[in-house]
């Protein structure tokens, strides 16, 4: 039998990695132990391919400071943009927006200057909090012509009067960074991010930001008080002002069809922007 060829071997992976960053596999320590060896081994035919995994492997550890080591000299090496944007899509999984944007401000001519790349960072800054830099590749898009990214058309609007109260885009980002890590480390898996515009009675307005979790109601409720003290604890103005609001709603009716078992043993789980 031939050895997979440095790609297909990548790939292979790279779906192990992600789907254990994700919360949608649980490995044993057998099994990524034996991924940490294979992505070692995977240097001998693509070093990028490997620093790729071992990131990926880091940030499942909650290291974050290795994987941003790691992806950055990966792109030291590479000008792939499958590779920028999965590196991107490891640190928003993980709270680590601050990396994503700078990304998006060095390489900001390159990616503007490319439909694919538009569309896939535009869901990795909305994903991370930077909903207004979005919305200007949203925008962008839009006056050329290009169609958006599916996952966000449906849960995006291009109209956020982030200006209005002060709402500034950095600030915004850091409570949805805040937010993002407090779930990923207790396992929980976000399976979506919607931003929406309310008015207020005072006739100001809010920006609030709904973060779809794969748990059960319940452990949603609790997830969301014990987020709450933590944003206390970490003291945004931005939050504390009431210009920018966080929830978490239940992903019940994709748990309802899962055996009790496997929701069990996932308790309050899982992520995936």
């Amino acid at each position: 039998m031939t050895a997979p060829a440095p790609a297909t071997k990548f790939d292979e992976l790279y779906t192990q990695a992600i789907s254990y960053l994700r919360k949608q596999a649980w490995p044993s320590e057998f099994e990524l132990r034996r991924l940490e060896r294979e992505a070692l081994n995977l240097s001998n035919a693509t070093t990028v391919g490997s620093l790729e995994i071992r990131a990926h492997i880091a940030a499942y550890k909650s290291d974050f400071a290795s994987a941003v080591a790691l992806y950055d000299r990966a792109l030291s090496l590479t000008a792939d943009f499958m590779t920028l944007l999965r590196g991107m899509n490891v640190m928003q999984i993980g709270g680590e927006s601050r990396w994503v944007f700078e990304k998006f401000k060095r390489h900001h001519d390159a990616i503007v200057s490319s439909p694919e790349a538009m569309r896939g960072v535009e869901v990795m800054l909305a994903c991370s909090g930077y909903f207004r830099s979005a919305m200007e590749l949203a925008d962008r898009m839009s006056n050329a012509g290009i169609e958006r990214d599916p996952l966000l058309t449906s849960t995006a609007t291009p109209q956020y009067p982030l200006q209005e109260r002060g709402r500034d885009d950095v600030e915004v980002a850091e409570v949805v960074a805040c937010a993002n890590r407090f779930l990923f480390d207790r396992k929980v898996r976000v399976r979506a991010l919607q931003p929406t515009v309310i008015a207020l009675e005072s006739g100001e307005d809010s920006l609030l930001v709904t973060f779809h979790v794969h748990v059960a109601p319940e452990t949603a409720a609790q997830l969301e008080w014990d987020l709450y003290g933590e944003l206390g604890e970490r003291s945004f103005p931005v939050e504390e002002s009431g210009s920018l609001r966080l929830v978490l709603a239940a992903d019940w009716d994709e748990l309802e069809a899962r055996p009790a078992e496997k929701v069990e043993q996932e308790g309050s789980n899982a992520y995936s922007h």
